[in-house]
């Protein structure tokens, strides 16, 4: 089984603790202004989401290989991890047709939220380092 370190990281468990609580709880009970709890998800979802690729994706690898595959994050899995939602998000908040299609608002100053790969980058570079010690 993979350790999927980087899932388990605080940083992690904070911004899926804070995309829970703002989507499920303060926009359903209208808590603060929307431009506020729209930002918050954005943020919170940045960090999260390249970490649950990548963890994802080991997860996957480990499920579905051979006894002894190597599951541990390299380098590039976490460079992609980081581009899909780079690419994703800028898509989303860039193109009026995926917006649209997604039932996202498009609003091109929500791409300040892509600050928070480099908390996401730092978070998988710790679990790549990690990973080439030995236990």
């Amino acid at each position: 089984m993979p350790s999927l370190g980087e899932l388990l990281h605080p940083l992690t468990l904070l911004a899926a603790a804070c995309l829970f609580l703002n989507d499920l709880v303060l926009k359903r009970l209208h808590l603060g202004p929307s431009w506020l709890t729209g930002k918050l998800s954005d943020v919170a979802g940045i960090a999260l989401f390249p970490l649950l690729l990548t963890g994802t994706w080991r997860t996957l690898r480990w499920a579905v290989g051979r006894p002894g595959t190597d599951t541990r994050l390299t380098a590039t899995a976490l460079g992609l991890a980081l581009a899909a939602t780079a690419a994703g998000f800028a898509t989303l908040k860039l193109s009026p047709a995926v917006a649209r299609a997604a039932g996202a608002v498009q609003d091109p100053t929500d791409l300040v939220a892509l600050v928070m790969l480099i908390p996401a980058a730092w978070v998988g570079r710790r679990e790549i380092v990690r990973g080439k010690t030995p236990p």
